[in-house]
């Protein structure tokens, strides 16, 4: 993998066309598997195009054409191998919550670390909301770093 942090931030909020998501693509190195959510989902959202780099741990999610959010699977999961890349500076794979938090400041908001009763264990999150992005760090049950997604606003 050659990717940069600064190539998936470049890519936000672009168009699968745009030069800058084509050199994401390029330095994943991977072809990915291709996939829509179904017309009958009837998202308010609108319908999301999946990008997903199974093997680099990436899914990169596209909606009213524009690059929407980008998922980095810290550890294996939904049949995604761990990713290995880049990370922005000062984050590392497994690194606890609390010292995420002293190296990137007071999240925006934050969450999660409850039970649902239909979707089983809500991981603890936290958000920072930056200039024209967020990133979103979510949590094992053992507070370990276990997925990072970057996603457009």
């Amino acid at each position: 993998m050659k990717v940069t942090w600064d190539d998936f931030l470049s890519a936000l909020g672009d168009s699968e066309e745009s030069s800058s998501f084509r050199l994401l693509v390029s330095g994943i190195g991977e072809h990915p598997v291709m996939s829509e959510t179904p017309k009958e989902y009837n998202d308010p959202l609108g319908e999301t195009r999946f990008y997903k780099f199974i093997e680099s741990g990436i899914e990169i999610g596209f909606r009213q054409g524009r690059l929407n959010h980008i998922h980095l699977f810290l550890d294996a999961i939904d049949g995604y191998a761990a990713y290995r890349g880049p990370l922005v500076e000062g984050v590392s794979e497994g690194q606890p919550m609390p010292s995420l938090i002293e190296t990137l400041g007071s999240p925006t908001s934050s969450g999660g670390g409850t039970n649902s009763p239909l979707l089983g264990y809500r991981p603890k999150w936290v958000r920072y909301d930056l200039h024209g992005y967020a990133m979103r760090f979510a949590f094992a049950k053992d507070d370990r770093l276990s997925q990072v997604s970057l996603i457009g606003q």
